[in-house]
């Protein structure tokens, strides 16, 4: 994962976290004020919940856009996608509790993605932005993994400290590319 800002009074970041067991958890935080750790399987949940939001935006971008190009007008068509989204399939409930990834439609056409803590909109993404935070949450889950090993390595075979070992873990995200790019 990218290393976080230092300021951490506003985003929204994706972390792995020593354990004290010799394993890393996946946390999720919200501002400097606001986190929670996701097992694996809900680490899952949630990245797919958060790439459905992209996808749930993008698609109703793309059906109004459909719908305009057939002559209907912006009232019609926002109508339609309107109906359209009232009946396709939700995410499973509490995937990304207590987070929410919205989809929205601007009236202009163009899709984007609220941004919900506890119900409160504390932001708003882009499809794209959306999309690479769901993948990261994915790619979270092996990195957790990883981490795990790399600790039990250098303490193991390199003999080193735990809390050495947990640092090093720690500077790895200076070390590898940002998987955002």
């Amino acid at each position: 994962m990218a290393p976080e800002p230092e300021d951490q009074t506003e985003g929204l970041w994706l972390t792995s976290e020593p354990h004290p067991d010799g394993s890393y958890i996946a946390v999720v935080s919200v501002d400097g004020d606001t986190s929670w750790t996701l097992s694996p399987p809900r680490l899952r949940k949630y990245g797919l919940a958060v790439i459905r939001a992209a996808a749930n935006a993008e698609y109703e971008q793309a059906l109004y856009a459909q719908l305009t190009s057939m002559d209907f007008s912006q009232e019609n068509a926002l109508t339609i996608v309107s109906q359209f989204r009232s009946r396709r399939p939700r995410a499973e409930p509490m995937s990304t509790t207590p987070l929410a990834f919205e989809s929205g439609l601007s009236a202009q056409g163009m899709g984007f993605v609220k941004l919900m803590l506890n119900g409160k909109q504390i932001g708003q993404l882009d499809p794209d932005a959306t999309r690479a935070h769901g993948a990261g949450a994915l790619e979270l889950l092996v990195s957790c993994e990883l981490d795990a090993v790399y600790r039990k390595v250098l303490t193991t075979f390199a003999q080193i400290t735990d809390d050495l070992a947990v640092a090093a873990v720690s500077d790895m995200g200076r070390h590898r590319p940002d998987p955002s790019l």
